[in-house]
Formats: C-alpha cells, sequence, structure tokens
C-alpha cells in the first residue's frame, strides 16, 4: 500500500478515534447523572412504592443501556488505537 493510502487512513482513524473519546467523555458524564437520578429514584421508591418503584426500575434500565453504550464506546477505543497503530507499524522508516 502507497504512502499516500497509508496516511490517508491513518488520518480517518485518528478523526474517528477522537469523535469516539469524545463522545465517550459525554457518556461518562451522562451516565454518572442518570446514576444519581436512578439511586435517588430507588430512594423515593423504598419510601413510597408503587409507581415510585416502577420508576426506579425504568431509571436502572436506563443506567445499563448507557453503560452499554460506554462499553461499546471503550472498546471501540481500544480498536480504533489498534488500528492506528498497525497503521503506523506500516509507514516507512527514514
Amino acid at each position: 500500500m502507497g504512502l499516500f493510502s497509508i496516511e490517508r487512513q491513518l488520518t480517518a482513524t485518528s478523526g474517528r478515534l477522537r469523535r469516539a473519546r469524545e463522545e465517550l467523555a459525554q457518556v461518562t458524564e451522562q451516565l454518572a447523572a442518570l446514576r444519581s437520578d436512578a439511586d435517588d429514584a430507588m430512594s423515593d421508591a423504598l419510601v413510597r412504592g408503587g409507581e415510585a418503584k416502577r420508576a426506579a426500575a425504568e431509571a436502572n434500565r436506563h443506567v445499563d443501556r448507557l453503560a452499554q453504550a460506554q462499553h461499546r464506546l471503550q472498546q471501540q477505543i481500544i480498536d480504533l488505537g489498534r488500528e492506528q497503530d498497525a497503521l503506523l507499524d506500516r509507514l516507512p522508516t527514514s
């Protein structure tokens, strides 16, 4: 593969890696807030029961889904980092 092609792929991978890191930072921040809300809902459910328990369960489902998204992003960042390393290894040394 030519140098131009490797550099182009490296630029694209670097951009995807940057965007994935930015998205992970946002998801992590949202997850912290959502966990706090879910904890509050659970406390409320212990006191009030009924509808509050359903709301707490729904809040916990949201936390679980966002935590899964966070995990997927973390894995994507690892994969992109490996891809970037492989591309860097293919650059000719001078």
